[in-house]
């Protein structure tokens, strides 16, 4: 595992002896920093992890409304934004390369696909299937996929890596494109997130107890509106 010591006792207080935390923060890769990916590299900081994250965008003024941006962070690249909210609220700092960086570079078992296209997930999958070759832990890479209200949540391991690349992994053109108005709201992109970072911490539990003690699934979707109707009938 690539790994570094923590900063502060004080933020894990509460939860450092849940199966999952270790005294030293696991390094994991996040792909992305936009909808999904700032609230989750935020949730993973304050979960104990050490997320390097790529993307290259930059914030614009319609990444207000369902990411974790502030209005002045207008025109700054995301990675620079989300690094200084969590330096803000967890006093640490993150790693963050724009892309096209060299994604090969460094060799993670833990990455999260948080982008907003299909040649990206594909990309960091092809990366994340040759850096695990050797791992002593199980490899884990975990795919989120959002609209307005409607989470997907793809776990991807070894063992079904190749259901994923061949259902799950279809062209860009494929995909049905929402109306403008219909791609994003700030509790659903901070819903996927912290579900994300629960199945991670899922996983990272049975590594630590070297047993199956809890349920990461290879695909969980939650549909928003649909909570009202259960609760109605």
């Amino acid at each position: 595992m690539n790994t570094t010591t923590h900063s502060s006792s004080v933020q894990s207080s509460r939860f450092k002896d849940a199966p999952w935390f270790n005294e030293i923060a696991e390094r994991v890769i996040v792909g992305g920093a936009g909808g999904i990916g700032r609230w989750l590299s935020f949730f993973l900081v304050r979960a104990g992890f050490e997320p390097i994250i790529y993307d290259f965008d930059t914030v614009e003024e319609h990444n207000l409304g369902g990411q974790l941006f502030r209005q002045k962070d207008v025109g700054r690249l995301k990675i620079e934004a989300t690094a200084d909210i969590i330096n803000t609220f967890s006093n640490k700092a993150i790693s963050g390369f724009a892309l096209p960086v060299d994604i090969t570079t460094p060799h993670h078992h833990f990455a999260f696909s948080a982008f907003d296209n299909m040649k990206a997930r594909r990309d960091l999958f092809e990366v994340w299937k040759k850096s695990h070759a050797g791992a002593s832990v199980t490899p884990l890479l975990i795919d989120g996929r959002l609209t307005m209200e409607q989470v997907q949540i793809l776990c991807v391991t070894p063992e079904n890596m190749d259901r994923y690349e061949q259902e799950y992994l279809f062209d860009d053109s494929e995909v049905e494109d929402a109306a403008c108005t219909l791609r994003s709201t700030t509790h659903s992109a901070a819903l996927i997130a912290s579900l994300m970072t629960g199945f991670f911490t899922n996983h990272i539990s049975n590594i630590n107890e070297r047993k199956l003690i809890r349920t990461v699934p290879f695909y969980y979707e939650f549909f928003i509106p649909q909570v009202l109707t259960d609760l109605i009938t």
